[in-house]
């Protein structure tokens, strides 16, 4: 009698040889196949299992005929396990066997995170698993900051939080946690000024940022 090719078996009695099924082994011909553990598979004709390669997996299944490739989001360092989904603060792409960590400046907080987001203008990111902060009043950050920065004295915070504007008109900025405040009854102040002063005489300040001369007929005694 002959024996069966590699991939291939015959019980006894058989006059024939089968080849190995799908997610099986035939190391002996004389044997049933025994099917491929967990995290190896078998394409079909195969005398022996082949391992998964990395970024791939079976999870918890036995008799494979393929190892799955791992989905975007997640990690598969072991293939003999399911997908693990990819901390805050960690992405990865398809095949992926480790979660990489986001760069400086970048965070990712959607619990199966495929990439990681830039941190935008006005916001700082910290901590790449949180969401970004924005910055408060008198500070700013430019994008893909770690942490906002202090504005000079003199100026505010611009709407967007991403630069320092220059006091507007008719307010102080003294405080710079406070925000522009505005001048008080009788004060002015121009642009960039960044103080009130008291209203000069022969002025009106009704507009708190353009001192005006007194009309004809009238007169001010600040």
């Amino acid at each position: 009698p002959a024996l069966c090719e590699e991939g291939a078996y015959s019980l006894s009695s058989w006059q024939y040889c089968v080849s190995c099924p799908l997610g099986h082994s035939c190391t002996n011909v004389a044997r049933e196949p025994e099917p491929c553990e967990a995290g190896m598979f078998a394409a079909g004709e195969a005398r022996l299992c082949s391992p998964c390669e990395d970024g791939y997996y079976t999870g918890n299944v036995t008799g494979a005929a393929s190892c799955a490739p791992c989905p975007d989001g997640y990690s598969c360092f072991d293939p003999r396990e399911d997908p693990q989904p990819c901390a805050n603060g960690t992405y990865s792409e398809a095949g992926a066997r480790y979660c990489t960590p986001c760069g400086l400046g970048e965070y990712a907080t959607d619990g199966v995170n495929t990439k990681c987001t830039p941190c935008p203008r006005g916001h700082s990111c910290a901590h790449a698993d949180e969401a970004p902060v924005p910055c408060a009043n008198g500070t700013y950050a430019e994008a893909n900051s770690t942490r906002c920065l202090l504005c000079p004295q003199g100026t505010a915070t611009a709407p967007d939080g991403a630069a320092c504007m220059a006091c507007p008109g008719g307010f102080e900025c003294y405080g710079a946690s406070l925000g522009p405040q505005k001048c008080r009854e009788g004060w002015y102040a121009y642009r960039g000024m960044g103080a009130c002063e008291i209203c000069p005489p022969g002025f009106g300040c009704e507009d708190p940022a353009f001192p005006r001369p007194c009309a004809p007929g009238s007169w001010s005694s600040y």
